[in-house]
């Protein structure tokens, strides 16, 4: 993937006597090809590439979200404290910063960079709209060279200070664990309740650590996903499965891994699992079935909840719990849990399907899309005409799929406009809450 991201710094003379958070800056943050703090300076009437700025301020916000801006993945309905922990206008200190905001899924990044109006007294009028992804190492390499550089600067302050207890708690395996689930339920560093996050790391012994992860918030204060799994386990609720021909699936797998966006390593998954199985047309309910060794009198569910769950009994027989009513949504649910059996590492005991925006779950969606829902069958049944929502619900009822199915398969391939809300940003710039503000 191609990636460039930088925080640079060109420091400005300034006596002895000035605090270091007073301590300025000419500061240019590039992403890929362009420039975010491109801006209008409103009192010199003359366009800018850097912005006059105080450094300290944005390393401290860098540093004291760092476990969040890493791990703590988009809400589905973001709250101002999430959008502070994650959007760089909230570092304070009176100065107009530019409006960018930060989203992870855990491996990658999406930085969103919006333009802004001037209004409340700016200084400065940023100009740079664009939403890019990187992947998380090159996040914590830009942001770790950043904090590097004013550490110089500035010597021993609560920066540095700060920095130095984040990266002992990195090289703790179990502290880190800790931090990462206090990031997850929406904490700050310190914050989260320490008996509750421990029993959740508890429950990792036995779920193993990675689907722990996954469904930590539903770990949290919720018993009754506790008591799901156990019946799982016991075999006394749920419908029992056993997926054929993973082993290659699974080293297919553990191959793109590494190198492959989480929604590219789902969707060419989903073309191998097709080629495997010998589907070359429409996946039918009855193919289906048989490849879960099922039979489709066992598709019924009389829950409709946000998660999907599942227990590993054996290498490829699992006990799932379907939490979906309908047919569609179900075929849908199923395609996601064979999934999260390929791509699950070894020693996870638990498959989920959550509504989380991690990068497990943004594979499971773009597999089961392409898998009952195929990207070029799709665009030979809708012809040319792709925008004709009449077509895609005839197309989906054909697929055993939702019409969200097919409107995202369109637009995830580019061809037709992306319709979800990915500037979550807005709502904060349309109010002109900058910095000064906080």
């Amino acid at each position: 993937m191609k990636e460039a991201f930088s925080i640079d710094t060109e420091w400005l003379s300034s006596p002895n006597t000035v605090n270091d958070e007073d301590k300025i800056a000419n500061i240019t943050i590039n992403l890929l090809d362009k420039n975010l703090t491109e801006n209008y300076d409103i009192y010199e009437r003359q366009k800018q590439s850097s912005v006059a700025l105080a450094p300290y301020p944005m390393a401290l916000w860098f540093a004291s979200n760092w476990w969040r801006l890493r791990w703590e993945v988009t809400p589905s309905k973001p709250t101002t404290d999430w959008r502070m922990s994650h959007m760089l206008s909230a570092a304070g200190y009176g100065y107009c910063w530019p409006t960018i905001g930060f989203q992870t899924d855990g491996e990658i990044i999406r930085i969103t960079s919006l333009p802004t109006s001037g209004m409340n007294g700016a200084s400065v009028i940023y100009n740079t709209f664009c939403s890019e992804i990187i992947t998380a190492n090159k996040f914590e390499s830009a942001v770790t060279s950043f904090i590097k550089d004013c550490n110089t600067k500035f010597g021993d302050s609560d920066i540095s200070s700060l920095w130095d207890i984040i990266q002992e708690e990195k090289e703790d395996e179990e502290l880190a664990t800790y931090r990462q689930l206090e990031a997850r339920l929406g904490f700050d560093a310190g914050e989260g309740p320490e008996s509750e996050i421990l029993a959740i790391m508890e429950h990792a012994k036995n779920f193993g650590h990675d689907s722990t992860q996954e469904i930590s918030n539903y770990l949290y204060k919720k018993q009754e996903t506790i008591d799901k799994i156990q019946s799982l386990e016991k075999g006394s609720s749920g419908l029992a499965i056993t997926i054929g021909d993973l082993s290659s699936l699974r080293t297919y797998a553990k191959q793109k891994n590494k190198d492959t966006l989480p929604w590219d390593l789902g969707y060419e998954l989903a073309q191998e699992a097709r080629r495997i199985w010998g589907i070359n047309t429409i996946f039918s309910t009855e193919e289906l079935c048989n490849i879960l060794n099922i039979s489709q009198d066992n598709l019924f569910s009389d829950q409709n909840t946000d998660l999907g769950l599942g227990v590993k009994h054996s290498k490829d027989v699992f006990q799932i719990l379907l939490n979906k009513k309908h047919i569609v949504s179900q075929r849908f649910m199923l395609a996601r849990m064979i999934c999260d059996a390929i791509i699950a590492p070894d020693e996870d005991k638990i498959l989920s399907a959550t509504t989380n925006k991690t990068a497990r779950q943004k594979t499971q969606r773009a597999f089961a899309a392409e898998l009952l829902c195929p990207i070029e069958l799709l665009k030979e049944s809708l012809g040319n005409d792709y925008n004709n929502r009449d077509s895609w619900a005839d197309v989906a009822d054909d697929l055993k799929v939702s019409v969200l199915v097919v409107q995202s398969q369109l637009a995830n391939h580019n061809i037709i406009d992306s319709f979800e809300n990915q500037n979550l940003w807005l709502p904060l710039s349309h109010k002109n809450i900058y910095a000064d503000e906080f």
